[in-house]
């Protein structure tokens, strides 16, 4: 969130093309499963984990397509991809996949 454009109109560091607003429930709260779409440091596009989310905000605007999000029977794009990391609200499970960790120190 820090790295969006604002959250609820504060300018925050215009790192990434979204705004975030703030919510007073929930949003896309949950297990979910990944697939990238492009190469990453995660490994390369294809690349699946599993992770979760739970966030009081949501992005207003582009919300990324670094990742393949499947959520329940919801699926839609998400996440920012960096040379050196990704931005996302996903809190990816390692475990889930250990190959990310190694493709991650071998970036």
């Amino acid at each position: 969130m820090y790295l969006a454009r604002s959250i609820n109109g504060a300018q925050m560091a215009g790192v990434l093309p979204v705004d975030v607003q703030m919510t007073d429930r929930l949003v896309d709260f949950g297990y979910c499963e990944v697939t990238t779409r492009q190469d990453s440091i995660l490994g390369p596009a294809g690349t699946t984990a599993r992770g979760h989310q739970f966030h009081y905000s949501r992005c207003v605007g582009v919300s990324g397509s670094a990742y393949s999000v499947r959520q329940g029977t919801r699926e839609y794009s998400e996440g920012f991809v960096f040379p050196n990391g990704i931005a996302s609200y996903v809190h990816l499970h390692f475990l889930s996949n250990p190959a990310l960790a190694r493709n991650m120190l071998h970036s």
